[in-house]
């Protein structure tokens, strides 16, 4: 059964509470600005292999009327962000102040994948009970400022912390 989370900052998500073996597995995190929300869905196969993802573009009252923006494969300059999580336990952390960021902020442990609308994903190619995980989006709201939210999981897949993180861009 999917668990709806929010921590803030509209950061919102739906995430499984635990990857159970033979099981598909998927989360969906929730990105807004104004009257546009953004959602991105990673689908995991019954065998633990990624199959899918889907970006779900929504306007509050209308379809959107601009095409997404180009795919984001660099990010320069100097960031300042804010970053924030809950627990399973709906503990939700004091905001954080945080100055890096990151494109790839697993380290090269999971494959980065760039869609258009200027949206960042980083994710294990596959899901193993055993092995501690995390779930990263990111996405290039306006020209200066990125949201990142990442889902984090324990060796025995059950689900740890959601985190939310807004950037700023400074000049």
């Amino acid at each position: 059964m999917t668990r709806a989370l929010s921590c803030g900052e509209q950061a919102n998500a739906g995430i499984l509470p635990k990857l159970v073996s033979g099981n598909r597995f998927g989360c969906e995190l929730f990105f807004r600005y104004e009257n546009f929300r953004t959602s991105v869905v990673s689908i995991y196969e019954e065998n633990g292999e990624l199959a899918a993802f889907t970006q779900i573009r929504e306007h509050l009252n209308s379809y959107p009327d601009e095409k997404p923006r180009a795919e984001l494969k660099d990010i320069s300059g100097i960031w300042v962000g804010k970053k924030r999580s809950i627990t399973p336990d709906l503990q939700i952390s004091q905001e954080l102040e945080k100055i890096d960021l990151e494109l790839d902020p697993t380290a090269g442990k999971n494959k980065t994948f760039f869609l258009p609308d200027g949206i960042v994903i980083n994710v294990p190619e596959k899901l193993k009970i055993g092995e501690k995980f995390e779930m990263v989006v990111g996405k290039m709201m306006i020209e200066n400022k990125y949201k990142r939210m990442t889902v984090k999981y324990n060796q025995n897949g059950e689900f740890i912390q959601l985190i939310s993180e807004v950037f700023d861009q400074k000049n």
